[in-house]
Parts: structure tokens; C-alpha cells; sequence
């Protein structure tokens, strides 16, 4: 007696049994031998055509699917972009944001940065209630504030806020507030409000942020 191995079956050459893949041909090939001893005991072909019918759908195609499963690595998944960036998205503009939701980061935002990627920004979320006021010391390049309410619409807007030159005072630097009182604030490169024709009232979209809308 001599055995092969081919894709994870093992198939004895004697044809006496059969062992592969946890795959129960013994049982399946009794329930043949017994549709065989039927034929020979004269069962009518109606009842027989009933018996075939029922050992190809619970017996037979099931196992020959379990075959195939056990023998073959098969990838079943699902296609997915896979993308957990956090972004804000107001109309037909979609930004990349930092997430400022610690002392640390809000007091540090885009200071000392050169320059800021087309529609990307920083969204502020609040230890409180309250997103602000914010100011421009340390900005190298314009920016475009938007404010978000409670409900997640556009509560107010300020936009072209020009950075100021280093070494000035800090009492000649204007902070920024909303009115009405907003939750969150987005800051992105100036200009960006208008291109995206962004709104008091429009409708504001977080994905992948932990915000309370």
C-alpha cells in the first residue's frame, strides 16, 4: 500500500478507504452502496430519483465543498480602502486634519511651520465647550479659520488671517473668537473657505474623530 500527497490529501492507492481533509467519504460512499441495494430490492424510480436528489444536496455537495476547502487556501475577504486618516469634509472639500485635543497640542498647532499641504488642516477639539480663541503668534503662512457648532454645521467664519512678522507684541497679535460659541475649530490654508464655497450653516462630516455631534 502506497500513499500520495497532493495539495493536503492523503488518497490510499488500495481503493479500499479513503481518508482526506476530514472529508467523510465513508459515509458518503455508504450512502450510495445504499442507493444501489435499493435498486436491486426493486424500489420504484420515483422514490429512487427522490434518494439521489436528496444525497446530492445534503450529502455529496456539501462534501465535495468541504473538500475543496480544506485541500485549497482560499482568501475570502472583502475589499475595504483601509483608509483611517482623520478628515473633515464641508461640501465638495475634504481635508486630511491633525487631531489638537490635548493643552499640548492646541497651544503648539501650526506654529513654526513653512507651509501647510493643500487640503490639509488641524481641527481643535476642546477639553470644554468651548473651541478658542485662537491667534496667529509664530504662523509663517495665512489661514482660514472655520468654526463648527454642537450640531456639526459652520457656525462662523474668518478667513485670509494674515500671519505676523516675528518680534511682535503680543498685545498687537488679535485672537479670534466665534460668535456664536462653537465646539470645534478647522484651521486650512487661506483661501480654502472660498474655493470650497464653505458657509455659516453648511453641514460638516468628521471621519475618524472622536467628535460628539
Amino acid at each position: 500500500m502506497t500513499t500520495d500527497s497532493e495539495g493536503g490529501c492523503f488518497v490510499k492507492k488500495d481503493r479500499r478507504e479513503a481518508e482526506q481533509c476530514n472529508f467523510p467519504v465513508r459515509h458518503v460512499m455508504g450512502r450510495i452502496s445504499a442507493l444501489g441495494a435499493h435498486k436491486k430490492l426493486g424500489v420504484s424510480s420515483a422514490v429512487k430519483g427522490r434518494q439521489v436528489k436528496m444525497l446530492l444536496h445534503f450529502w455529496i455537495v456539501p462534501a465535495v465543498f468541504l473538500l475543496l476547502a480544506s485541500c485549497v487556501s482560499i482568501d475570502i475577504s472583502f475589499p475595504g480602502n483601509g483608509d483611517e486618516t482623520p478628515a473633515v469634509k464641508i461640501n465638495d472639500g475634504r481635508f486630511e486634519v491633525e487631531v489638537a485635543d490635548t493643552p499640548r497640542l492646541r497651544a503648539r498647532g501650526l506654529r513654526g511651520r513653512p507651509y501647510l499641504p493643500e487640503r490639509e488642516g488641524m481641527l481643535y477639539i476642546p477639553d470644554g465647550p468651548v473651541a478658542g480663541p485662537f491667534w496667529t503668534k509664530g504662523m509663517q503662512f495665512p489661514l482660514d479659520f472655520i468654526w463648527v457648532g454642537r450640531d456639526c454645521r459652520v457656525v462662523d467664519l474668518a478667513t485670509y488671517v494674515d500671519a505676523h512678522r516675528p518680534g511682535t507684541p503680543d498685545n498687537d497679535i488679535p485672537r479670534y473668537r466665534s460668535y456664536p460659541i462653537a465646539a470645534y475649530a478647522l484651521e486650512v490654508n487661506a483661501g480654502e473657505v472660498d474655493r470650497f464655497r464653505i458657509r455659516v450653516g453648511d453641514k460638516v462630516k468628521f471621519e475618524n474623530v472622536d467628535v460628539r455631534c
